[in-house]
Order: C-alpha cells, then structure tokens, then sequence
C-alpha cells in the first residue's frame, strides 16, 4: 500500500467525474446531458432510440460524438475495460443502467440458467422458466452490474467524465424507505451502487408560470432523505434542488472552476 502526504498545491483535477441521472420516461436525462457534457463524446446506447432525433432535439449539432450499441453484455465488459476504445474521448454517456440491468443482462442470466436446466432434466413450462429469475440469478446480476461499475471507474482514473442514466421507481425493493429513486432489477446492487458515484441526481420536469414544460428540466442532488442524491464537492449557496440541468456548469463548480 502506497502511502504519501497530501499537498494541495501539488494535486492536479485530472480524474474524471462519476454520475448518475434519474427520472421518468421522457424529461430530458438523455438529451441534457448530451447537450451540455464535454465533448468529445462516447454514446453507448442499451435503450431502443433514434440518434439523429435526439442530436436534433438538443441543437449542438456541431457535437464531436461517437457512438456504440449494446449487443451482448460479454461484448459491453470489454468493450469498456479497453481504455484504448475511448482515446482522445472526454465524457462517456451511458443509457441506460435500468435497461441494461433490467432487460438485457436479466435475459441473458435467464437463457443460461434454463439451457443449462434443460440439459439436466425435461422442463414442462419453457416459457415459465424462462422468465423466472431465481436467487442466484438476482446474485449473479449484482456482481455482473459490480464489475460494469469497475469498468467505468477505470475510465474516470483516466480523466474520462462518466454519465449514466436510469428510470425512477417508486418505493424501490432495495431500499423501501426512499420513495424514489433509480429503477433497478433485485437487491443488491442497489445497496453497493451509491458509493461508486460522485453525483446522482434526480431529474424533474421543469414548468413555467403558464404550466407549458420547459427545458432544461430540474436536477437535484440534495434531498431530505426521500429520494436518492448525491453531490461532491463544493456546493452552491442554498444547494442543489430543482436547478437548471447543465452537466458542464454543475461539475465546473464542484471542482471550483
């Protein structure tokens, strides 16, 4: 274990941030964030969506962007751990970590366990069993969603910003005491999931005073303890409820930029 003194006039900002954007179906955590990260940027995109729709949408059409798209989750882990793939890149969009986890990686888990099941014995309800996530599938979700977080940590060691997205959900299994927070499949991993992040954020619609939506929708990382937040850093005066979602402003400040 390497030990050594801190010395704040030595340090240098060059680690990247880690953050976590939630809210419904709809209010602009994929857009916002495209609109207002660092670029260049890498879009790893899990979640059925129209590219030019949405590079349309937040008009930054001069936005230095690559993308990549899910197509297995053995593919995504090493795609992910080979830093060469995001040379040059500055800011990583990932949407989104409840498609991911609850869909993709949820039936991958489940196609093994019922080829493997029914290799041992005859099954009678094949579509039953193929749905059905047993206890040790919801633990091999967990430590598969650990090594994806490991992965992305790797890369903000290299300077890179992450970003991922999720849904809400209200009253989630993994903490019954938060009434929202991000949409996750089983227990565990929620438990762990806080302390990979720097910020997690909720995401709101955002009105004016004639009730028509307007954007940027609302971010906040600040809470009574209700939902799931988190800031790092310095903050400004008041907090961070219901602020404008601007990426590059909220992180700048943090770091006192």
């Amino acid at each position: 274990m390497k030990v050594s003194v801190y010395k704040p006039d030595q340090h240098t900002d060059d680690r990247g941030n880690f953050c976590l954007w939630y809210g419904d179906s709809g209010v602009g955590k994929t857009a916002t964030p495209l609109q207002t990260m660092e670029d260049p940027v890498m879009w790893i995109i899990a979640e059925r969506g129209q590219v030019d729709l949405t590079i349309k949408a937040i008009q930054r059409p001069d936005i230095r962007l690559m993308t990549a798209h899910y197509e297995g989750w053995d593919d995504l882990l090493a795609f992910i751990y080979n830093v060469d793939n995001f040379k040059k890149i500055k800011s990583v969009h990932f949407d989104s970590l409840t498609h991911i986890m609850g869909i993709h990686l949820a039936d991958e888990i489940l196609e093994e366990n019922y080829e493997s099941m029914a290799k041992d014995k005859d099954v009678d309800k094949a579509l039953t069993m193929r749905v059905k996530m047993s206890q040790e599938g919801f633990g091999t979700m967990s430590k598969q969603m650990v090594r994806l977080m490991l992965g992305f940590e790797q890369l903000t060691i290299a300077g890179i910003d992450v970003h991922l997205t999720a849904r809400t959900q209200e009253n989630p299994k993994w903490n019954r005491e938060l009434a929202c927070a991000p949409a996750l499949a089983g227990r565990e991993f929620g438990k762990d999931m806080k302390g990979f992040f720097d910020f997690i954020g909720l995401v709101e619609t955002r009105v004016d005073e004639s009730g028509q939506v307007v954007y940027p929708p609302y971010v906040s990382c600040d809470d009574n303890g209700s939902y799931l937040s988190k800031w790092t850093g310095l903050k400004p005066p008041g907090g961070v409820i219901k602020l404008p979602f601007n990426v590059k402003k909220m992180l700048d400040y943090a770091h006192g930029r």
